[in-house]
């Protein structure tokens, strides 16, 4: 048999009585099969061993990652090259990318007709959805691909 629970209910049903009062204690059979601390579901293995991060020498000294557990959105699934996981667009040349990352502008696979053109105001390895040139430029090609 379970330990019983007692339920105490505490609160101000009358608007003008500021006061607490006490309900009548109650015997509430789930709250005593629930506050069972000797049991606890997990939602997976707990002794499945972490992927490590690689240490590559460049970490701050403020933040290490040690280790990290599922899909992480812009580096395992198609994303945008300022948006990739796999080269941060703000440390790493932006004509580098990975085999998942998108031209923002065109929709297409990284290196598009208009990835290292040598002409930094086109060179669509360069474009982000922070800058409104590069929105604008993402639009029209978009409604042209609407045309067709």
């Amino acid at each position: 048999m379970a330990p019983r629970v007692e339920t105490i209910d505490i609160s101000s049903e009358d608007e003008e009585d500021d006061t607490l009062s006490q309900k009548k204690k109650t015997y509430n059979p789930s709250a005593a099969r629930n506050d069972d601390d000797d049991c606890l579901i997990l939602d997976g293995d707990p002794n499945k061993p972490l992927q490590v991060a690689s240490n590559t020498g460049k970490s701050s000294d403020e933040l290490a990652i040690l280790a990290e557990k599922g899909q992480v959105a812009c580096r395992d699934y198609p994303h945008p090259r300022h948006l990739c996981a796999t080269f941060p667009f703000d440390t790493n040349p932006h004509a580098k990318y990975c085999r998942l990352c998108h031209c923002y502008v065109c929709d297409t696979p990284a290196f598009c007709a208009n990835w290292g053109t040598r002409v930094f105001s086109i060179e669509h390895c360069h474009s982000t959805d922070k800058k409104e040139i590069w929105i604008r430029k993402r639009n029209l090609i978009q409604s042209f691909k609407q045309l067709k």
